[in-house]
């Protein structure tokens, strides 16, 4: 079977491939009875829709425990998007690792050690009490989980590694910031830009696919953070002293940091700190999503995430 990337498709063409199932529904029909299959496909290179129009009531059976399927079909364009109409598709057994099919950061190694130098540049220029609360948060086991995570499902950094990186840069982004106002508590910046998104590891499950687990559907990541921070905290606190109004500057820092009510977070930023924190995750999520736009040098592309057209001058 051929190379084949989803990023590559164009439409009109016919396609035959082996990928990953990211998820499946059956959908009913609109003038007759039964149920059509609407299909999620994911390779590294990006995900497609697809459509089985017929039999799609038996193949959802036939899929019932698939996660890599072999499909085959024809690329069409509709409303502006690329998708599939599927002629065959079936599981494509158990030969098939599915983490080889989720997009990845590039030189996850590289990264990786450029995440853990930072970290540690951090731990050595923050007070004690901020230093043995990362350490306990960041511990070896947590640390695993961390890097390999992605940051979203879908909407920015949804990459393994993605978490990682996301953080990296809101670090920088943040320590950059405050170091234009000397008023602001730069420890607080580097430890709360460190922690804004540790709830992500337990919002998402990332092992067949990207998604939600049940307590990431019920919380998210604001709330489940904030309940790992004072777990954490309550460690801490065994062995050194750790002043209550730094604690709640740093929650304040996690809770916050969507800036808005309308964008998950109970609190807007009360302090330069969270602003500043809030600020840099935001640029470094909407600067993801540029990035992640693809066509050629000098045209207007459409993006769905931004919801406006974008110049690609890259």
């Amino acid at each position: 079977m051929p190379a084949f990337k989803i990023a590559d498709i164009s439409a009109n063409s016919e396609i035959r491939a082996v990928l990953l199932l990211a998820d499946k529904q059956l959908r009913p029909y609109k003038n007759k009875p039964g149920h059509f299959l609407t299909v999620e496909l994911m390779d590294k290179s990006g995900s497609i829709k697809g459509f089985l129009w017929d039999n799609g009531e038996e193949a959802y059976d036939l899929l019932a425990d698939a996660k890599v399927v072999e499909v085959s079909g024809v690329i069409r364009e509709f409303n502006g998007e690329l998708q599939l109409n599927i002629n065959s598709i079936c599981d494509a057994g158990d030969g098939f690792d599915p983490a080889d099919f989720l997009p990845s950061v590039e030189n996850y190694a590289e990264l990786k050690n450029a995440f853990l130098e930072r970290l540690e540049e951090v731990k050595q220029s923050i007070a004690e009490e901020l230093k043995m609360l990362l350490e306990t948060v960041f511990n070896a086991e947590f640390l695993e989980k961390f890097c390999r995570a992605p940051a979203a499902t879908k909407y920015h950094h949804a990459r393994l590694g993605g978490l990682m990186q996301h953080t990296l840069h809101v670090l920088n982004n943040a320590l950059a910031l405050a170091g234009n106002y000397p008023a602001v508590d730069q420890q607080l910046v580097a430890v709360g830009a460190l922690l804004h998104d540790l709830g992500k590891v337990e919002e998402l499950y990332y092992d067949t696919t990207f998604g939600y687990t049940v307590e990431g559907n019920l919380l998210g990541h604001i709330v489940q953070g904030s309940l790992m921070f004072k777990e954490a905290m309550e460690k801490v606190r065994r062995s050194v002293s750790f002043p209550k109004e730094k604690e709640n500057l740093l929650l304040h820092i996690l809770i916050s940091h969507h800036g808005v009510n309308e964008w998950g977070s109970p609190k807007r930023p009360k302090t330069l700190e969270a602003l500043i924190v809030h600020y840099a995750d935001l640029i470094d999520a909407e600067a993801d999503k540029f990035l992640m736009i693809e066509g050629e040098k000098g045209s207007c592309v459409y993006s769905k995430f931004l919801n406006r057209n974008v110049y690609l001058s890259r």
